[in-house]
């Protein structure tokens, strides 16, 4: 079993004691099938701007210990909800998993404050972990951009080959 942990988010940092800080966790298998990533409306590839970057997962709760693992970003949607009470960004991290040698999808929540989070004494949560549809690989593509035939599968592809392969 692989634990991920998002951290603490800055709403709980801010208005909570260290001692009531939880990190967001989530377990993900080494093997066997993930569902699907669904029901998300997708921007325009070209507005998703998906970056690669260094994920940090926290190895205690005070967030002085952690690995990085290579993750890409990429926003899905900044809008208004619950009536139009308060923001909502939700965004897709796409997480390189070692010990599965593929890549996973997690599905990630910001809200305004702590009331409208799926969570008690968060602002942010995280739903997953799942396989990566046609447009999660393209954004691995177009982060580390480069061009695959059709034939390739990025997301059984590590990061270390995908910043060999030349376009």
């Amino acid at each position: 079993m692989v634990k991920i942990n998002f951290g603490v988010s800055e709403f709980t940092k801010h208005f909570l004691k260290m001692r009531l800080w939880v990190g967001r966790q989530m377990d993900i298998h080494e093997s066997g099938e993930l569902p699907c990533i669904t029901e998300i409306k997708y921007r325009n590839p070209d507005q998703a701007n998906p970056q690669k970057y260094n994920f940090l997962n926290y190895t205690d709760v005070r967030e002085s210990r952690y690995y990085t693992i290579p993750a890409v970003n990429f926003n899905i949607i900044s809008s208004l909800s619950f009536n139009g009470v308060g923001v909502r960004s939700e965004d897709v991290v796409l997480i390189w998993i070692k010990e599965r040698q593929e890549w996973i999808a997690v599905r990630h929540y910001k809200w305004p404050d702590t009331s409208l989070s799926m969570y008690p004494h968060t602002n942010e949560s995280e739903k997953g972990p799942y396989s990566l549809d046609d447009y999660c690989k393209d954004m691995i593509c177009k982060a580390y951009e480069i061009d695959l035939n059709k034939s390739e599968d990025p997301s059984k592809i590590e990061p270390s080959k995908l910043e060999k392969i030349i376009s």
